[in-house]
């Protein structure tokens, strides 16, 4: 279930990944960017999309990953589209920058008879490499009833855990950010009738060309076949240099003018995926 808005007049602004303000997209006499549409779907991040012509001076195919300022929340630029009509237009599709929570990875959980505030606080300590706590806070809850428990037996991804906590507490996350930056995760269980009208599917036609960001990954686990002693995955820690489970690849944020303490300090651009492969082993 979709809830959409056509946004009029608004005040788009184009980042760079560690924020500094490029461009302004939109504004009440700058109307570079138009058909400005925001998408927020049940238990899923809100979407950003707008067009602006192909021979603007401001975005391109190379613009994956940048930022777009709307009200108080940032969107990361994850598809460039060129239409397929006459206009020659590009699309450009952003996400929430709470999008970083599905690619960091928790370590597993086992937590009993929680209150909604303790499961979130448990979650957003749990990531094994990536410091969350302080930037993600409690908004509150209308919640009731008091306690549940989540339990994993696999490392899944922040987001994912949070939406195992809205399925025992049935309830949904809202989404926000104030205006000092801070961002903040309200779970409600009680739906309001705010005058938006509900849609499901956007009908959207096809694209001849796009180029898309979201499989971005900074981070790749490696494991291999089961070890013969201990019966658990083989991992890379003992003959990669760094002495890590993960090998890391931080280019494409570096060629964006961001540095290495920039990146480390936003989850965003620190995001995590496993690889396996069986016929890796300790022989």
């Amino acid at each position: 279930m979709n809830i959409k808005d056509s946004v009029l007049n608004p005040i788009l602004t184009l980042h760079s990944p560690n924020k500094t303000l490029l461009a302004i997209l939109s504004n009440n006499t700058i109307k570079l960017a138009y058909e400005i549409v925001k998408k927020l779907t049940l238990n899923d991040v809100t979407t950003l999309t707008f067009k602006i012509p192909f021979d603007n001076t401001v975005i391109s195919y190379d613009s994956a990953e940048m930022l777009v300022k709307f009200e108080n929340d940032y969107y990361i630029i994850k598809t460039v589209e060129l239409s397929d009509d006459s206009a020659r237009t590009l699309i450009i599709t952003c996400e929430s920058e709470f999008t970083e929570l599905k690619g960091i990875k928790c370590q597993v959980l086992d937590l009993i008879g929680k209150s909604p505030q303790e499961l979130f606080d448990a979650i957003m300590s749990s990531p094994k490499n990536v410091t969350l706590t302080g930037l993600y806070k409690f908004s509150g809850t209308d919640i009731t009833d008091t306690y549940r428990a989540v339990q994993t037996e696999d490392e899944v991804s922040v987001f994912e855990n949070l939406l195992t906590m809205c399925q025992k507490f049935n309830c949904w996350m809202e989404f926000s950010t104030d205006s000092d930056g801070q961002k903040w995760i309200y779970f409600r269980k009680n739906a309001i009738n705010n005058g938006k009208f509900l849609k499901k599917g956007q009908g959207l036609k096809s694209l001849d060309i796009t180029y898309d960001s979201t499989g971005i990954f900074t981070r790749m686990y490696g494991y291999g076949a089961n070890d013969t002693d201990t019966g658990n995955p083989i991992n890379i820690i003992s003959v990669n240099p760094t002495g890590k489970a993960f090998i890391e690849d931080t280019s494409w944020f570096i060629k964006m003018g961001m540095t290495q303490d920039e990146i480390y300090a936003t989850p965003r651009c620190v995001q995590e995926t496993d690889y396996t492969g069986n016929d890796i082993t300790d022989k």
